[in-house]
């Protein structure tokens, strides 16, 4: 049965739910290419400046090569435009991707611009794992994802509660912060899983 809500009968929320959370949030950069050059969009919705340093260019699917640069930038209150423009990037892009992320790892998310349909890229398998995992036994548990090559569509399993993402992308090296809201007090590190979609094509 195929349905368009987001959240089920249950009020468990369904994989469409993060998209469009991160859809609608309200700081976040968007890539667009245009006559061989890369757009960067900013989006702040909020009452307050959101200062950081973006980090900007191409990378590789595993992660080994690396072709960026870096700048300062603000996104303004409750501003929504171009705030930056970058030559595209001459990386084999059945290989790799161009991104813009603040460099910190900070929000908002990063930025994705892949080239052509996902299975036909030469994506390595990837295997996500967590780290640093907390548990205060009063419903809140927290833990970090990470990957050193890039992840496609990573899937918290395990895990009882709302999480404060699923669903998601990793660039290699990076790392990203999970909440447990509602988590059970028995939860521990060794429950967690976490998969990737990584049907791409031959990496080799």
């Amino acid at each position: 049965e195929v349905g368009w809500t987001i959240i089920d009968y249950y009020l468990d929320r369904k994989p469409s739910y993060y998209y469009v959370k991160r859809a609608l949030s309200p700081r976040k950069l968007i890539l667009r290419e245009r006559g061989g050059e890369v757009i960067v969009t900013g989006i702040n919705e909020t009452a307050e400046d959101c200062s950081f340093t973006l980090e900007y260019g191409y990378l590789s699917f595993d992660g080994t090569a690396r072709s960026t640069e870096q700048l300062a930038l603000t996104l303004g209150a409750r501003s929504r435009g171009a705030v930056h423009r970058f030559p595209k990037p001459d990386g084999d892009l059945r290989r790799g991707l161009v991104f813009a992320a603040p460099a910190e790892g900070a929000v908002p998310d990063a930025a994705l611009l892949r080239s052509g349909v996902f299975r036909d890229l030469a994506v390595p398998p990837a295997e996500p794992r967590i780290s640093d995992f907390t548990n205060d036994g009063q419903g809140n548990a927290a833990f970090s994802v990470e990957s050193p090559v890039y992840a496609h569509g990573v899937r918290i399993l395990g895990v009882s509660g709302r999480l404060s993402d699923d669903y998601f992308d990793l660039l290699p090296g990076r790392s990203r912060r999970i909440q447990v809201a509602g988590a059970s007090s028995a939860l521990n590190a060794s429950d967690v899983r976490v998969a990737a979609v990584q049907a791409g094509g031959d990496a080799s």
